[in-house]
């Protein structure tokens, strides 16, 4: 049976009298990649944002490793390890960049007042492993030699892999990306993708909003497609460059040239 850690069952949301999302309903399988995709417009980013807690869900449900987290603010939803990134880097600025990663650690037990006066050991040790950590997953994603450095001065690519470190010292059960290959070179796009592979082979669960559709189909288990706020069709990617109805509604030449690529 297969073991779903999301599942987004008729949810809606309307921005005045325009539904950018329409009764849309999907599941996220444990420990898979999964693409949503579909035409500017099509109500994915709103709907990465209802399940983030960015925007309360007032219709329909939305359950996360078997808990309703709908209509939850963003930092009960974070703090159940549902974790988000986004399309344009939101880094610290002022911080360094291994500053970037310790302040997102979750339960630090050497934040307590009580042990910050009675304890203050813990606190320390605690620091001790959280570097140790941070500059650990700073060399992964090829950030350790700034990790001195004002996140401000990183350039785009840094940033954006910057995004990713940040996030996995989040811990992490399921990631939302938000267009992670967007406007980026294709050596960096191949380095990112070996990073989201390397996330699911540890059993972190990806979903993530993206326009490369090459990316998709190289690293995505699953592929859910969005027209005008609805789910049109999920599946594989090549299965669904047959799809006469996905191909109408994703600006059909995409879907056709990229499969010739």
């Amino acid at each position: 049976m297969p073991d779903s850690v999301l599942a987004i069952d008729h949810v809606s949301h309307s921005f005045g009298g325009l539904k950018a999302v329409d009764d849309c309903s999907f599941t996220v399988e444990r420990g898979t990649i999964t693409a949503l995709i579909g035409p500017n417009g099509a109500g994915k980013t709103t709907l990465v944002n209802l399940v983030s807690g960015a925007i309360a869900c007032r219709k329909g449900s939305i359950v996360f490793d078997g808990h309703a987290i709908s209509g939850r603010p963003s930092y009960q939803i974070a703090q159940r390890r549902l974790i988000r990134s986004f399309q344009i880097s939101r880094e610290l600025g002022s911080l360094t960049v291994l500053e970037n990663l310790l302040v997102v650690v979750p339960d630090q037990r050497g934040e307590s007042l009580f042990n910050t006066f009675f304890r203050p050991k813990i606190g320390r040790e605690e620091t001790r492993i959280n570097v140790a950590k941070a500059l650990g997953v700073l060399e992964t994603f090829s950030l350790y030699a700034q990790r001195d450095e004002y996140a401000k001065n990183l350039s785009g690519g840094q940033k954006r892999l910057l995004e990713l470190a940040r996030a996995v010292m989040a811990k992490p059960k399921l990631l939302l990306l938000d267009e992670p290959m967007a406007s980026i070179n294709p050596a960096l796009v191949a380095q990112i993708s070996l990073h989201l592979r390397e996330l699911r082979d540890r059993g972190i669960t990806l979903l993530m909003v993206e326009h490369n559709l090459e990316a998709v189909d190289e690293l995505c288990d699953d592929v859910v497609v969005m027209a005008e706020g609805r789910v049109l069709a999920r599946g594989r990617l090549s299965d669904l460059r047959r799809n006469e109805q996905v191909v109408r509604a994703y600006l059909g030449g995409m879907l056709v040239n990229s499969s010739a690529s």
